[in-house]
């Protein structure tokens, strides 16, 4: 019975493993954020019609921007002319990814996943209150060739 427990156990930790490493090699490739999406889903309440300004204006900023996760968990925030550097990270068995831009780490929690869009909710309360929705829009030779060798090793 004991034999059983533990092998259940580490069947169980394997496949959390394995589905982290799959959501990773997905998200390697350039993201932009939709921000028409994020319009129709993140309309503001009546109880908060000033919050629609404020939201419009991080819709206007992020309309341009560009994310590049790389397989060695850099990444490269582009805006116009202007780019950062950081890294990134999933955490929680691969239900959150963590952006880390500047000082404080951006944590996001994964709502929703395909192979091209996925959707994070902020974790952090300090951190502005809308779900940011991001769709692929290019996954580099170089990226799959990366992902490929991360997934032989």
């Amino acid at each position: 019975m004991v034999k059983k427990l533990v092998l259940f156990s580490l069947l169980a930790i394997l496949s959390m493993g394995c589905q982290q490493s799959e959501i990773a090699q997905h998200l390697v490739g350039k993201w932009r954020y939709d921000v028409d999406s994020m319009r129709r889903e993140n309309i503001a309440t009546p109880e908060n019609p000033d919050g629609n300004n404020y939201f419009e204006s991080l819709l206007v900023g992020l309309e341009n921007a560009e994310l590049d996760f790389r397989s060695n968990g850099t990444l490269q925030f582009s805006l116009d002319s202007s780019i950062q550097e950081g890294s990134w990270r999933l955490r929680r068995n691969g239900s959150q990814l963590v952006f880390n831009l500047s000082d404080r780490p951006q944590i996001s929690k994964i709502i929703r996943y395909s192979g091209d869009t996925i959707v994070l909710a902020p974790v952090d309360k300090r951190s502005p209150q809308f779900n940011r929705i991001l769709i692929q829009v290019e996954k580099t030779e170089q990226h799959k060739l990366e992902a490929k060798a991360e997934g032989t090793r």
